[in-house]
């Protein structure tokens, strides 16, 4: 999975110190190495985690709906770090255009092939691994969006408390004491 898809793992490493993403990622690399049939879920569910995790980091909002799409979180995660999507008025409006749309597909693959959303029929045919290898790819190059684009943005101490953020603020500070 990590020389596949390593935005996963730098997530996963990003906040290492964060139990639901630890044990996520832990099942996520599961189902692939077993071929397991909720690739597809769990890949979406990582994404959405990271899009929360983003936010809540840097204090941006999260959409008002008790079940928002996975889209709706992708641009929430988008503006909190200022990657706006401006709807095609520049090169980068049509390019963040693009990933919305692979936020868009992700959803539907996951509510028509997903084996495990909402309840399948028992005999239906699982998802082919070339099929299953498209999703992971399209949801790894999400999260390596936001994880550059979240790279170069400082949080927000009021809202943080991944030991990550913690450890970059502390190197920054200084205190000087004379007696």
């Amino acid at each position: 999975l990590d020389t596949i898809a390593p935005s996963f793992y730098a997530a996963k490493s990003r906040w290492s110190d964060a139990p639901n993403m630890q044990a996520h990622y832990e099942d996520l690399a599961r189902t692939f190495e077993e071929n397991g049939s909720s690739l597809i879920e769990l890949c979406k569910s990582f994404l959405e985690m990271v899009c929360i995790t983003v936010v809540n980091e840097l204090g941006g909002n999260l959409p008002a709906s008790s079940t928002p799409t996975t889209t709706e979180l992708l641009g929430c995660a988008l503006d909190a770090l200022g990657l706006r999507n401006e709807r095609g008025a520049s090169a980068l409006g049509k390019v963040i255009s693009g990933y919305n749309k692979l936020a868009d597909g992700l959803s539907e693959v996951r509510n028509q092939d997903g084996s495990v959303a909402h309840g399948k029929a028992g005999f239906l045919d699982v998802m082919s691994d070339r099929h299953a290898r498209v999703y992971l790819l399209s949801a790894d190059t999400i999260i390596s969006l936001i994880l550059n684009a979240y790279e170069g943005v400082e949080p927000s101490i009021l809202h943080t408390r991944y030991q990550y953020h913690n450890d970059k603020i502390d190197a920054g500070t200084a205190v000087n004491a004379e007696v």
